[in-house]
């Protein structure tokens, strides 16, 4: 079944925060057209405003950025109880270890740009139904 058909409440709602516009406004383009519901914020600061207020499955964010980085974006996530995938770049601006950093702070996966739409998707979905598994568990263990 195509997902885009499926009710909003139903499709996989992922919050991307990256600071580079074209970056950004392609990937909401491609998981648009891959049936996911998309928001994005051109920084943490802004993830953390919008997070305040709104339901994500999944945040997708940059680590390097202006205002409040990937990190502190990522401790807003996880007090709203959403999945995190974290993404970085440059290496020779140390990714690997912010991404190293960004999976000991909970990110669920984490993604080297430059990345596949494939392994974008499929550490979306991991990220998603990992999260979605465990709120299942918690409910079931707190009604026993």
């Amino acid at each position: 079944m195509n997902e885009n058909h499926l009710p909003t409440e139903k499709r996989r709602r992922v919050l991307i925060v990256e600071d580079s516009p074209e970056l950004r406004a392609s990937l909401a383009a491609a998981l648009r057209s891959e049936g996911y519901d998309v928001a994005v914020a051109s920084d943490g600061a802004e993830a953390s405003a919008w997070l305040a207020v709104n339901d994500v499955d999944v945040l997708l964010t940059d680590i390097v950025m202006p205002k409040a980085d990937g990190f502190e974006t990522m401790r807003c996530a996880a007090e709203r109880k959403c999945a995190v995938v974290a993404m970085s770049g440059d290496p020779h601006f140390g990714a690997a270890k912010y991404l190293d950093m960004a999976r000991f702070l909970g990110a669920s996966e984490v993604l080297m740009k430059p990345f596949s739409m494939r392994r974008l998707r499929e550490a979306l979905d991991t990220a998603i139904d990992a999260s979605r598994s465990a709120a299942n568990h918690s409910a079931r263990t707190a009604t026993t």
